[in-house]
Formats: structure tokens, C-alpha cells, sequence
């Protein structure tokens, strides 16, 4: 099978820091009210993970692993938004 990669500019999602944050998942939420995305720190130091979206969401938040209790309101403005990150977190965020 041959893997292409699509460039920034086509991406559903591009996070940054490149290299140092990855993305772990992109699925719709438990309760089908929302998309989710896990993202994972990779380092060993506390960072704030950038991520943007061509998806016409209008508001995101970052949710416990279970996806059943608020750790955060996040801010999405132009369809970006930062989400601070613990030393090799995996964040799970969801879009609406």
C-alpha cells in the first residue's frame, strides 16, 4: 500500500509543535454530539500544544480520557486554538 502525505494546507488538523505533539485520534465523541481529538505530548516538559482546523466548529473543550467530565474550557477563535499540555499528556479534546 502506498501512504501519501497530505500537505498543511490540505489537513483537516495541523499541530504545532511539529515533532513534540502528536495526534493520537480524530473520532466522533461517545455521545455523538461532537468530534474528538486526543492529542500527545511527547516530551518531558510542560507545553502549549497549537491546534488549528479547516472544520466549522464553534467551540471545543478539553474532557477527561472518558470523554465524561470538563478539565477545561478552550478558547476557539478562527479555528485555532492552544491547549496547555503536562509533561507526556494525551489531551482529549472535544469540537462542536
Amino acid at each position: 500500500m502506498d501512504v501519501k502525505k497530505l500537505p498543511p494546507s490540505q489537513s483537516f488538523v495541523t499541530i504545532q509543535p511539529e515533532g513534540k505533539v502528536m495526534l493520537s485520534a480524530l473520532c466522533q465523541s461517545e455521545d455523538g454530539e461532537g468530534t474528538i481529538l486526543r492529542v500527545w505530548n511527547t516530551t518531558d516538559e510542560p507545553i502549549d500544544a497549537k491546534i488549528k482546523t479547516t472544520l466549522p466548529f464553534k467551540s471545543a473543550a478539553k474532557l477527561n480520557m472518558g470523554e465524561t467530565e470538563l478539565v477545561d474550557e478552550l478558547k476557539l477563535s478562527g479555528g485555532t486554538l492552544t491547549v496547555p499540555m503536562r509533561k507526556a499528556e494525551i489531551a482529549t479534546i472535544k469540537f462542536k
